[in-house]
């Protein structure tokens, strides 16, 4: 695999989040309290991290006002640059307006340490065509990138998630598959399910929910017994890309989970 530039000194290390499924009236949600889940990672100061990444449904439908302030509220304690795409349980605009740094166009195109990070937003369940013609040309460049969007776009073999992929996913596979560019991983969330799977020899990485869990495996919406998690990611100066799920219950913060 093409490295991203031998002059950096360190890898890139960042997190990523997903599904946090924010309510401004903290009520847990099947148990959960993802308010305290989000809390356990802004008291990890100590922790060096380049970005977060946030992979969509920071709020839990309806998406109001309030649980967008209370999301932007949370992660106002995150030493971090945190860069976000919204999930199906999102609206675009209330999250432009409420959260800090949320885009008001897409893709955006975040640099960090020579690597590009390009957020995709497929919240109504699809890529709009000008999304996805724009990402053609920007995977035209030969700076690497890691492309992050919610929805998943490979199936789960004989899951009830499958019917919840991209709509358009292969319109987005072809844009994949035409790419100049390196791509050292596809980040999504959407599955509430860790996971981690090969597009062509690309990384496509799920990221457990910082909310109630799914079994794809089970009954329709089944939930799984893992807690609340985030994870940590790591690209390498060879493109290669490592992670470790953090589980986020029974500790103050990350500090303590590492």
């Amino acid at each position: 695999m093409t490295g991203f530039n031998t002059m950096h000194s360190r890898e890139i290390r960042f997190l990523h989040l997903t599904d946090t499924h924010i309510r401004s009236d903290t009520q847990l949600i099947r148990n959960v309290n993802s308010t305290e889940a989000v809390n356990v990672i802004g008291r990890s100061h100590r922790q060096v991290y380049d970005c977060v990444i946030h992979t969509g449904d920071l709020v839990s439908r309806p998406a109001d006002e309030a649980s967008y302030r209370h999301y932007n509220a949370l992660i106002s304690s995150f030493p971090w640059p945190v860069y976000h795409i919204p999930g199906n349980h999102d609206d675009s605009g209330l999250m432009h307006d409420c959260v800090a740094g949320a885009a008001v166009a897409y893709p955006w195109v975040a640099v960090v340490q020579g690597v590009r990070f390009i957020g995709v937003d497929s919240s109504t369940g699809a890529i709009d065509p000008e999304q996805l013609t724009r990402l053609e040309e920007l995977l035209y460049d030969p700076q690497p990138a890691v492309l992050c969007l919610h929805h998943h776009f490979l199936a789960i073999d004989e899951s009830w998630l499958n019917p919840y992929c991209l709509e358009n996913r292969l319109d987005f596979m072809r844009v994949i598959d035409g790419a100049r560019t390196p791509i050292f991983a596809i980040l999504h969330g959407h599955t509430h399910y860790h996971d981690e799977r090969n597009y062509n020899a690309i990384p496509v990485l799920s990221a457990g929910a910082c909310a109630a869990g799914f079994d794809p495996f089970g009954e329709f919406q089944a939930l799984s017994s893992d807690p609340p998690s985030v994870t940590e990611c790591r690209i390498h100066a060879d493109g290669s890309v490592s992670r470790e799920r953090i589980f986020l219950n029974n500790t103050h913060s990350l500090e303590g989970s590492l």
